[in-house]
């Protein structure tokens, strides 16, 4: 476990944003593992369906001289879980080959659960009570989203939980120890639950600020505009990466605008102590 937990590792401008960029590192093991907080939007490695963008993976192979890196013992970076583009959370990287096998064996043999926050605007006719999907997920051939086959796809198993519900507004909880790409996602939806910002297997907006008619701005009241957005992300994030047979347990805090989005809409549930 680091000493300081606001280790960062850094990327300068247009490797992985058009702006320098700072990772924070919550949990690692020098040498051999880190978990780092990805933002939405930065690909963590390449995967099946994931925009043709660099990721950090490719980033940090490309700079492995850097002297943060040198610090952590990072002799060459792998992924081991998968996490979506389009959503925050945790990124479990091994730092050499031999933590590589370690890991991804652990993966394979279902010893890692990952748990993640949804943020779901309310659903009449969706689920109410805890329920386990268990849908097979298969990527067709030119399309960007992945689809539920019992011919050809792979097996993926998720444990969905309600926490809180808020006027319009839910947060449930996703496990899973086996994480595919969009499996939270399409899941979630083939279920009826709605995560905001969803615009691949549901057309869900994202919360927004509520502004007093007589304190809108013109252009808000003579056009279509909407209002501003409290997370213009989808509402997932990846907030806990745990396998105790190698020890690891890492906590990974949703982004601040994230947090304070849920704040707003009247949740009084701190979802890291739930």
């Amino acid at each position: 476990m680091p000493d300081d937990k606001s280790n960062m590792i850094g990327f300068a401008a247009d490797e992985l944003s058009a702006r320098p960029l700072r990772i924070p590192l919550p949990e690692y093991r020098k040498g051999e593992w880190a978990v780092l907080a990805k933002p939405p939007n930065i690909l963590f490695d390449a995967y099946l369906g994931a925009p043709k963008v660099r990721s950090i993976i490719s980033a940090i192979r490309a700079r492995l001289d850097k002297p943060e890196y040198k610090r952590l013992e990072l002799s060459v970076p792998f992924a081991v879980n998968q996490i979506d583009f389009e959503i925050s959370g945790g990124a479990l990287m091994a730092m050499c080959e031999d933590s590589r096998m370690k890991l991804r064996n652990a993966l394979g043999s279902d010893a890692f659960k990952f748990s993640y926050i949804l943020l779901c605007r309310a659903n009449p006719e969706g689920p109410r009570e805890t329920f386990e999907t268990e849908l097979p997920m298969w990527k067709p051939d030119g399309e960007k989203i992945w689809a539920v086959s019992h011919r050809r796809g792979k097996k993926a198993s998720t444990l969905f939980e309600p926490i809180e519900k808020s006027g319009e507004w839910q947060i449930w909880r996703a496990f899973t120890t086996m994480p595919r790409p969009h499996q939270i996602r399409l899941h979630a939806a083939e279920r009826g639950l709605l995560i905001s910002g969803e615009s691949l297997y549901a057309n869900i907006d994202v919360p927004r600020v509520s502004i007093p008619k007589d304190k809108m701005k013109k252009k808000l009241l003579e056009a279509k505009d909407k209002s501003p957005a409290l997370w213009e992300y989808i509402g997932l994030h990846l907030y806990s990466i745990k396998c105790e047979s190698l020890g690891i347990s890492a906590t990974i805090p949703l982004p601040d605008k994230f947090s304070t989005a849920i704040a707003r809409l009247g949740f009084q549930a701190v979802p890291f102590n739930l």
